[in-house]
């Protein structure tokens, strides 16, 4: 049961009826002296009243979407009643309440107006305060209504929304296992190469000493470049392999949790290891300009860190889209703590969004392209750091964001754990 004031008036969810100032009311009688006495009472009350003598005009009244109809049944040509069911066959228009007026009290009518859309009778004569208090009542249910219905719309949204993100996430999970397979995978017939390419190596210089002794000039001569090929050849491949290397460790992190402990290290660490990951990216037009001193140490989590810096270059790259642009990475340390800033030359972000890009779910990449959880998380991971990540304002084009960390130097530590 709803809320009532004393004596039985409803309340709606805000504590009271429905206003009916400026609300627009459609009154339908083809008696003269009706029309005057609803409109009078109704237009007293701020009420915007049309009114209609006949079913065939109410129809055509109908289409300015009133909020509620008065409707007579007892009318010549089209009564109350098919009015009543062809306004409910518009779609647009059944959802408006008809409260019907008649002097006939018989079950049979009033069922018939129930079942054909009516949600109420008022009987013939009509009390003033009766009339006022039924219109009110049902412009209150008819508010309530279109908020649950609204709220209703964006529950289902935010579900469809939150699914959406639960699948992705379970594919990052996936994929982090997967990462972890393939990268063990590739790892294997990598290390029999670098095996083979060591013992070569070894064949090489063997050849080499014997090449020496050889006493004809020319044929020494073609076995020392050919050597010095082979040589050239084997260097490439051993840096090709630790190239390799590199990036399979990189992918067992990217495959791994994120819980380890925090460490202390250089703050340039996890920033290169987010370049590197964004290698492939990087490559497209984009200048990027590092100031990253080394001895700026911090205490954290560099897999939960280097995601922070991910996050942040491709948001980066995902402004400039492609085109040629410049991504400024430095460091600095400041007061006991280190300074790090990023500023693109993209297109920047509205002053009206500066507001919302750390919101969660927020994204203006589209929901197929983005999740609005990266800065939202990235905020989060920084913040467990006892840092701060903020958006600075910026008078000329791209986007600047500043990441601050307390510094960790050989004589002082962070006291206490990191933040589960």
């Amino acid at each position: 049961m709803g809320a009532k004031e004393p004596g039985g008036r409803p309340l709606s969810s805000e504590g009271e009826w429905a206003d009916l100032k400026g609300k627009v009311i459609l009154v339908v009688d083809d008696e003269p002296l009706n029309l005057k006495m609803m409109q009078a009472l109704l237009s007293r009350e701020g009420c915007q009243v049309l009114s209609a003598r006949s079913g065939r005009e109410a129809l055509t009244l109908a289409e300015q979407r009133p909020d509620l109809i008065l409707l007579d049944i007892m009318m010549p040509e089209l009564n109350g009643l098919d009015t009543c069911r062809l306004l409910k066959e518009k779609e647009d228009l059944r959802d408006i309440p008809i409260v019907f007026l008649s002097a006939l009290h018989d079950t049979e009518t009033k069922t018939e107006g129930l079942r054909l859309g009516g949600v109420d009778f008022i009987a013939k004569p009509f009390q003033r305060e009766e009339l006022l208090a039924r219109v009110r009542n049902h412009l209150t249910l008819k508010e309530q209504k279109e908020r649950l219905k609204a709220y209703t719309q964006k529950l289902e949204h935010m579900v469809e929304q939150r699914t959406r993100q639960l699948v992705h996430a379970d594919r990052l999970s996936t994929l982090g296992t997967l990462v972890a397979v393939v990268a063990h995978e590739i790892n294997n017939p990598l290390q029999a190469v670098m095996s083979h390419t060591d013992l070569l190596f070894l064949d090489l210089e063997s050849v080499k000493e014997k090449a020496e002794r050889i006493a004809d000039g020319t044929l020494k001569k073609d076995l020392s470049e050919f050597c010095q090929s082979i040589e050239g050849a084997l260097q490439e491949i051993q840096k090709g392999c630790r190239r390799l290397q590199k990036n399979i460790r990189q992918l067992k992190q990217f495959g791994k949790r994120g819980d380890e402990k925090p460490v202390v290290m250089s703050i340039k660490q996890p920033i290169e290891d987010a370049l590197a990951i964004m290698q492939a990216r990087l490559k497209s037009g984009v200048t990027l300009d590092l100031n990253l001193p080394d001895r700026l140490q911090v205490m954290g989590n560099p897999l939960q860190l280097s995601q922070v810096f991910i996050n942040l270059i491709q948001n980066a790259l995902d402004a400039m889209d492609g085109r040629q642009g410049r991504l400024d990475i430095s460091a600095a340390a400041e007061g006991g703590l280190i300074r790090v800033d990023f500023k693109d030359s993209g297109p920047g972000i509205p002053p009206d969004l500066w507001g919302k890009v750390f919101h969660p779910f927020f994204t203006t990449k589209g929901e197929k392209e983005g999740t609005g959880l990266g800065l939202f998380i990235s905020r989060l991971i920084v913040e467990n750091h006892r840092g701060s990540l903020e958006l600075i304002p910026r008078a000329e084009a791209g986007a600047w964001f500043r990441i601050t960390l307390p510094q960790v130097s050989a004589e002082t530590a962070l006291t206490g754990p990191l933040r589960s």
